[in-house]
């Protein structure tokens, strides 16, 4: 394809010819087509006079129109009570679930929209990590942390598993028994700085 022919293709678009006919004539792609006119702004937005062939209306869709490629059957009344619910701090792979679409679906509607957590103020951020997992171990801060009494620490690990287990809580014995082994290669790390360094410090964090 010459500048010439694009110019010429371009020119028949603007007039309203079907991008399939075009497609066909120039023999090309209705994508590269496309993907064309975004390249050279020759957007049905950004040419002056342009016969626009999309159903879109020009004041947008009504709040309960169905979108045809929607197979759940999302309107734009759907979409905006779905990303108040996202903005409200409520789980994408729960709505997701509930409104019958994906979780990429609601992010690009999200940046499209303008709905997105970093676009609205007050939007409810949901926790990552181990405090999504987990909540607030109330018996893993009541264990006694002391680096340079490994056995010491050990006992109150042990005193507030005890507690957690009859508690019948098994999510913060799990948690105990995972920052447990942390804190016992720590141990052994400050046991080693004091064999070879001949004392620690905070520091070595």
């Amino acid at each position: 394809m010459s500048e010439r022919r694009w110019e010429n293709l371009f020119r028949k678009d603007a007039q309203g010819v079907p991008r399939k006919v075009l497609a066909k004539q120039y023999g090309v792609t209705v994508g590269t087509i496309a993907w064309q006119a975004r390249k050279r702004a020759r957007l049905k937005g950004q040419v002056a006079g342009a016969v626009d062939r999309r159903r879109r209306p020009a004041e947008g869709w009504d709040r309960d129109h169905v979108f045809t490629q929607s197979r759940s059957g999302m309107t734009p009344r759907l979409w905006e009570d779905c990303l108040q619910r996202y903005l409200g701090g409520e789980a994408t792979d729960r709505l997701a679930r509930i409104y019958g679409v994906s979780v990429g679906a609601i992010q690009s509607n999200a940046k499209r929209l303008r709905m997105r957590k970093t676009d609205v103020p007050g939007a409810v951020y949901r926790p990552r990590g181990g405090a999504a997992a987990w909540p607030i171990n109330t018996y893993l801060t009541q264990v006694k942390m002391d680096f340079h009494d490994a056995l010491a620490m050990r006992d109150s690990f042990g005193e507030a598993m005890i507690a957690a287990i009859r508690a019948d809580d098994w999510n913060a014995v799990r948690e105990l028994m995972r920052v447990q082994v942390g804190t016992g290669r720590m141990a052994t790390w400050v046991e080693y700085l004091k064999q070879k360094h001949g004392g620690y410090s905070g520091s070595f964090y």
